[in-house]
This record gives C-alpha cells, sequence and structure tokens, in this order.
C-alpha cells in the first residue's frame, strides 16, 4: 500500500510538471507571413495573426511602437504622427530557438507646389500666392516659409494661408533681388523642407531706373578690359539715358549720352541709334564734332548711320545673376532687319565722331565698345 502511495505521487509530480512546461514545448519556429505593417499619419491599432511552435515574447524597437501579446495574435498600436517624412521602425517576435523582426513603417503626409517653381514679382512691394497639392488636413500653423538670401531676407516674407495655399510678400526694396524659399514642416521630429521656389523681384517700371548708379564693364576692340561708374537718369519727355562712358579711351571727357527704353513685360531694354534721319546727335563737342552711336556684328564689323540699312535699335535683357546682382546685359542681344527679315547677332557699339550733324564728314573712330554689362551698386 505504501508503494502504491508513493508511485500515486510520483505520478502527479510528473503531471503538474507536464502541465507546467507545455507553452515551452514544440520547436520553436515561428510561422508568419507579414514582414512589414503599414500605418497612415493617423497612427491605429491592428492585430496579426501568427502561429508559433512553442511560447514567445514581443519586443519594440521604438518607443513609439507598442506592441504586445493577446491570446495567440500580436497587438499593434502607433500613434498620428505630424511629419513631412516617413518614419521606419520595427518589433521582434522571440523564441526559445529563433526570432523573427517585423518592419512598421508610418507614411507621413505631402505637400508640393503647382505650377512653376520660378516667379517674377514687382520689386517694389506686390504678393505672390502659392498653391500646394496637399494631403495635410490642418497643421497649418506647424507650416514654416523659410526665405534664404545671399545678402539678408528682410525684403521678402511669407505665410501659409491654410494647408494649401502659401502667400509670399514682396516689401519695399532698393533694388532688385532673386531669393530661394523653403516651404517646410515643423515635425514631430525634425523640421523637414517639402519644396522650394524661387522668387526674382525685378524692375517693373521705367520710373525704376531712374538715378540709379552702375558699374559698367566692357571691352575694346583688342580685348582691353575696361570698368567705368555710370547712371541712368530720366529726361523730361520720360526717356531713360545712360550716361558716364567716356568716349574715348584716353581721357575721360566727353562721355557719351545713350537714350533707351525699357519693356517690363520681357525684362529688356530698346536701345536706340543715333541715326540722323531719326535723333538728334547722342553729344557735342566744344570743337563742334558730333558723336553717334553705331552698332556691330560679327557680320558687319560696322553700321554707318547714313545708309537706308542702318539698324535703328537692339535689345538687351535685365537679368539678376546667381550672386543676386542685378544686370543689364547688352553683351548678346540681336537685330532684325525689317526689309529682309534678317536677324544679326550684334556683338558691340562704335561711337562714331564726326564733323557735321549730317554725318557726312567723319572725324575718325571714337571709342569702341564690345561686350557691355552694367551692375546695379
Amino acid at each position: 500500500m505504501k508503494k502504491i502511495f508513493l508511485l500515486a505521487n510520483v505520478f502527479l509530480l510528473l503531471a503538474l510538471s507536464f502541465m507546467a512546461c507545455s507553452d515551452d514545448d514544440g520547436t520553436g519556429d515561428i510561422y508568419m507571413k507579414i514582414e512589414e505593417v503599414r500605418f497612415t499619419p493617423k497612427g491605429g491599432e491592428t492585430d496579426l495573426d501568427l502561429k508559433v511552435s512553442g511560447s514567445f515574447e514581443v519586443v519594440p524597437n521604438e518607443d513609439w511602437i507598442e506592441v504586445w501579446r493577446e491570446n495567440d495574435k500580436i497587438m499593434l498600436k502607433v500613434p498620428p504622427f505630424f511629419s513631412g517624412v516617413n518614419r521606419t521602425g520595427s518589433f521582434d517576435i522571440i523564441t526559445k530557438t529563433s526570432s523573427r523582426k517585423v518592419t512598421v513603417l508610418q507614411r507621413s503626409d505631402f505637400f508640393e507646389i503647382l505650377g512653376d517653381k520660378k516667379v517674377v514679382v514687382p520689386f517694389e512691394g506686390k504678393e505672390h500666392k502659392v498653391t500646394l497639392n496637399s494631403s495635410f488636413e490642418n497643421g497649418e500653423s506647424r507650416m514654416r516659409v523659410r526665405c534664404k538670401d545671399e545678402a539678408d531676407n528682410d525684403w521678402i516674407n511669407g505665410e501659409f494661408i491654410n494647408t494649401t495655399e502659401v502667400l509670399i510678400k514682396i516689401n519695399s526694396s532698393t533694388k532688385p533681388r532673386n531669393a530661394v524659399v523653403y516651404l517646410t514642416v515643423d515635425g514631430d521630429v525634425e523640421e523637414t523642407v517639402m519644396d522650394s521656389l524661387v522668387v526674382n523681384s525685378v524692375i517693373t517700371k521705367a520710373e525704376d531706373f531712374n538715378n540709379t548708379k552702375w558699374i559698367a564693364t566692357f571691352k575694346n576692340r583688342e580685348g582691353t578690359d575696361f570698368s567705368e561708374e555710370v547712371e541712368i537718369t530720366m529726361n523730361s519727355d520720360k526717356q531713360l539715358i545712360l550716361k558716364g562712358i567716356p568716349a574715348y579711351e584716353d581721357r575721360k571727357n566727353p562721355v557719351v549720352e545713350i537714350p533707351f527704353d525699357y519693356s517690363s513685360s520681357y525684362s529688356s531694354i530698346t536701345i536706340s541709334f543715333g541715326n540722323t534721319k531719326i535723333n538728334p546727335p547722342i553729344l557735342k563737342e566744344s570743337d563742334s564734332r558730333y558723336v553717334y552711336l553705331q552698332g556691330m556684328s560679327s557680320e558687319y564689323k560696322t553700321w554707318k548711320l547714313n545708309v537706308d540699312k542702318s539698324p535703328k535699335s537692339y535689345k538687351g535683357e535685365l537679368i539678376i545673376d546667381d550672386a543676386g546682382n542685378t544686370i543689364l546685359d547688352l553683351s548678346s542681344y540681336s537685330f532684325v532687319d525689317y526689309s529682309t527679315w534678317s536677324w544679326y547677332e550684334l556683338i558691340g557699339f562704335r561711337f562714331g565722331a564726326f564733323g557735321d550733324t549730317d554725318g557726312n564728314k567723319p572725324l575718325g573712330a571714337a571709342r569702341v565698345v564690345v561686350h557691355l554689362k552694367l551692375t546695379l551698386k
């Protein structure tokens, strides 16, 4: 009887041991096809089915991931995420013999500029509205307009009106400039640049040129470099005058006065040649010689002013270079001969000196100016 009691106790202990360790039995193999779980920016909760041979545990690898075991399922939860970039994390499924890593991807919202990413606005103070394609439903208070300018950014700023519209403001300025405007999101983790545009503030009316100072750079026919301080003024007829380039290389006076017009629609200037049949002389020296502006091209080295096919005008461009300098670029321009509809590329000017107002008594060449550029001071 005593032996039977002992055997019963042994069987009882074995049974208890088996019950305690039954969850650890198995190979530890993990049967699961899911390798990545994706969430929207709003976050949320989901459950994952899996089959494990034996016991297991789940361990998150980032603090924004909540994961736990609930019966034979894995419960996964992530919070809302305000950002301009996706975030990626993971959690591990661990058994006594193996482990499996599952990636958790939470996508961000996005926005991008619709339309042209290079805008031109008047420099004297205007606004420009930018429209966005945006998935953000709210949060414009955490969206930023960052204006980067090499000198300063006091002249330009902006703000988000809502999640799909941005207002760029150009303040009054003494000169045209350009800037890169970055649109960013101040996210939960970091500030992210979402898109950008280039803003050029330009001269839009002729009066903006009046009493401005410039540095003129050019070459002569032999390729010698010259630099002169010049100015642009406006006469009583509202015509702009470029003044300050000496007519001769060996002395500062007299200086030529070149009339021109400005067309803001194309950011171009039109300079009229001093043709005796149309315009008065550019200047008159004390010894009664007259100096006229002539064009030069690669095809015809000079165009005399007293011939029927003399060009009457040419166009140059007002540009802003990469350094933010405002430049009247006269080094590359063209003239069309409307009688033959032929285009000629002009390369410079020649200030021709004559002894009468009809241009019939040439007194020798004055200065040759090639590849002329004016940079606003």
